[in-house]
């Protein structure tokens, strides 16, 4: 039901991946192609290496030996996304890619942008009315209070 709006998202500039996976697995996807994703398997360690521009910099450190990918459709439907603005128009122009993709997907939309929240969402309490625990600091003296 997904794959397509998945792939959209993949494929938009602000995207930052997926996180998800398959059954039992964690990865991390980064791109798509012809029904397939591409993914990072962030359980596979690789040899630590000097930052780029020192003499001992290690770039195979950086790279997998091969692709791997697997079909969209095999994705865990428990997934995050991710997504980069880096200024207000990146911001207005993501917002507008995923209303249109709402819109395309309207009964299975997987992301959707709204101005507000709506009434059923609001909290249920006036913030003054906010239950606190009591106004004596824990030990570590680190007050907590409930968000």
């Amino acid at each position: 039901i997904y794959v397509p709006q998945l792939e959209a998202l993949l494929q938009l500039p602000q995207s930052a991946g997926i996180v998800g996976g398959s059954p039992g697995s964690s990865l991390f996807f980064v791109g798509c192609q012809a029904g397939a994703v591409f993914y990072l398997d962030p359980h596979d360690a690789h040899p630590t290496s000097a930052p780029p521009g020192d003499a001992d910099f290690a770039a195979e450190t950086y790279f997998c030996q091969a692709v791997r990918h697997m079909p969209t459709a095999s994705i865990d439907p428990s997934l995050a996304l991710g997504l980069l603005c880096r200024t207000e128009a990146e911001f207005e122009e993501v917002c507008d890619r995923l209303a249109a993709l709402a819109t395309q997907y309207p009964t299975t939309a997987v992301i959707t942008v709204v101005e507000e929240r709506s009434v059923s969402e609001q909290v249920p309490w006036e913030h003054d009315e906010v239950p606190k625990f009591d106004d004596e600091e824990p030990e570590g003296g680190e007050a907590w209070e409930l968000l």
